[in-house]
């Protein structure tokens, strides 16, 4: 409990900076360490506070976006990251490996089922998630326009 209400992660708590497997690995088994639940079950209410705090250090380093020094809203990285995760389990679901008992193997396991989307280079595993959701989103758009049948009258 901080600043007058309940929330599900610690009050120095941050988005991960991680490659898109540790946060499928978050996404679904959460930190026991921090006791941070699994990602999937945060609100926007539990990391509402983030839009309230100046950038760390460690959180300046490689921005050369717009937002320069400042914080993007906690609510648009939290559907970013919703929109990432959602996409990959849907991944997992149309290749067959859904398992419903998650544990830590069975999370490794159906990310290794769609691992092959996310390798495009030698530099690959390097790759941050914030930078692979607009990859995706691109990809999305791309499939949905190619998807779109015009009918004449």
């Amino acid at each position: 409990m901080y600043g007058g209400g309940f929330h599900r992660v610690p009050a120095d708590w941050r988005f991960p900076r991680c490659g898109v497997q540790d946060l499928w690995r978050q996404w679904w088994i959460g930190d026991t360490v921090r006791q941070v639940p699994p990602l999937r079950s945060l609100k926007h209410v539990d990391v509402k506070h983030l839009d309230n705090l100046p950038l760390a250090d460690d959180e300046m380093h490689g921005r050369t976006g717009g937002y320069g020094a400042r914080r993007r809203l906690s609510k648009k990285t939290l559907c970013d990251m919703r929109f990432l995760m959602n996409w990959m389990t849907e991944r997992v679901e149309a290749a067959g490996h859904r398992e419903n008992n998650i544990t830590i193997s069975a999370v490794e396991r159906m990310f290794l089922s769609i691992a092959h989307l996310f390798a495009d280079g030698a530099r690959d595993s390097q790759k941050r998630w914030t930078s692979i959701v607009h990859t995706v989103r691109r990809a999305v758009v791309v499939e949905q326009a190619n998807g779109i049948v015009l009918v004449a009258d």
